[in-house]
């Protein structure tokens, strides 16, 4: 697909042009300004890795116009993991962190990247296959939770495939359930170094239902804690931070190159990364 010029002028800004505080916000009105979209799926080139996008798509958006994602976390993340790691990325999405991770510690990381929404999913194995990537990333079609069975996926919002939930309700379509003990044991998972987990409020259940796992291999944890879709699953941040300090980790909100303890429950979204006790941060 050929881009209109004003779609390429605002890519060669977002991707080529200095950060700057507020880019993303200024990128976003000038597209509007000016009208511009891409629709449909468009094969990029984005952070050294061949990607199929939907510009459209409010999570692939950032990656397809500034050229990158989460920039703080991942410099974090890549501080503190080991040579040759082993990846959980629960809720993978399009694969953004099991490629940038994958491509990072190349040939020697080994990563298991689950994702239950099927067109989604379709989306991750494209971009693992664009990148040569299969050897290192072993995708499944999962969700997990805190019970083995299935479920209903709900399709909440066709402009953001990241919001796809599980639900009890009849909306939605079957998909399998898993947890992170019963995966671990079938697989023989003797080492997890670093577990990403963005399960649209379903946070609590994935810990439940992975407490032998996280107890006994101790990975660091990246994990979304956003209060209203906590609330909605009828959980909450409060309830996540207690069992991950039950378990044994200290959170921290991420700010730039400073972690900063995570004391109090987060009124917004947030990403907290959350160390072993026995590890420094």
């Amino acid at each position: 697909m050929k881009l209109p010029l004003a779609a390429r002028v605002l890519v060669l800004y977002g991707t080529r042009f200095p950060n700057h505080p507020g880019k993303w916000w200024l990128h976003a009105k000038l597209r509007n300004l000016f009208c511009v979209s891409v629709p449909g799926e468009i094969e990029v080139n984005r952070a050294g890795l061949r990607w199929l996008l939907r510009p459209s798509d409010y999570t692939q958006a950032k990656l397809f116009w500034l050229g990158a994602m989460d920039k703080w976390d991942l410099f974090h993340i890549r501080r503190l993991l080991p040579p040759a790691p082993v990846i959980f990325d629960v809720g993978a999405n399009f694969g953004y962190y099991s490629l940038i991770l994958g491509r990072q510690f190349a040939p020697t990381c080994r990563a298991y990247s689950f994702e239950p929404n099927p067109p989604t999913f379709q989306r991750l194995e494209t971009n693992v296959r664009l990148n040569d990537m299969a050897r290192l990333i072993s995708l499944h079609p999962l969700a997990l939770s805190d019970h083995v069975g299935t479920t209903r996926l709900v399709d909440a919002r066709p402009d953001n495939a990241g919001a796809a939930y599980i639900s009890d309700g009849p909306d939605g379509i079957t998909v399998n359930l898993t947890t992170l003990d019963e995966f671990a044991k079938r697989n023989d998972i003797t080492r997890m170094n670093f577990l990403k987990m963005d399960v649209e409020g379903n946070e609590e259940s994935v810990i439940r239902g992975g407490m032998h796992t996280l107890r006994s291999l101790r990975p660091i944890i990246l994990i979304e804690i956003h209060p209203v879709l906590l609330t909605k699953m009828n959980s909450s941040a409060q309830a996540v931070m207690a069992l991950l300090r039950e378990l044994g980790y200290r959170l921290y909100s991420i700010n730039r190159k400073q972690l900063e303890p995570l004391l109090s429950p987060p009124p917004d979204l947030t990403n907290a990364l959350c160390l072993p006790d026995e590890q420094s941060p």
